[in-house]
């Protein structure tokens, strides 16, 4: 973006369009469609689509006694929660 391809030295245009605040929404749309969140994207959308499904089931079998209750162990997510943080 300021490299000497671009006319050369870093200028007080150029300088004004880094510094405004607009760059934080230009670094948020990076972030939200950049390479690492296309590669763990579809991870993440089975989890949120998988917890989702428990959830509904959870409510069902509460509201009906004939459907067995289910627990899921927490230690999957608290093992997989610090790496997320990571991201």
């Amino acid at each position: 973006m300021f490299s000497e391809e671009n006319g050369g030295s870093f200028d007080f245009e150029r300088w004004n369009v880094h510094r405004s605040a607009g760059r934080y929404g230009r670094l948020l749309i990076g972030i939200l469609f950049g390479v690492t969140t296309r590669r763990i994207g579809v991870t993440v959308s089975l989890l949120v689509a998988f917890s989702g499904m428990v959830d509904v089931y959870s409510n069902m079998a509460r509201a009906s006694s004939m459907m067995p209750e289910v627990e899921l162990p927490l230690t999957p997510f608290e093992l997989t929660a610090p790496v997320l943080g990571l991201l």
